[in-house]
């Protein structure tokens, strides 16, 4: 999480998700994600552990 507000449910967040094999940056409103508000994705290779 980069800057949300304080209950969490509006903010930036950084997700790095070695099942998916990215990191995503993106944003979240009211607790909801769309695909448009995804900023950012690049792919990686993250290992678990």
């Amino acid at each position: 999480m980069f800057r949300a507000s304080e209950d969490g449910r509006t903010g930036y967040y950084l997700n790095m998700d070695p099942n998916m094999k990215s990191i995503r940056l993106f944003y979240k409103i009211d607790g909801h994600f769309e695909d448009r508000q995804l900023l950012a994705e690049v792919p990686s290779f993250i290992q678990p552990g």
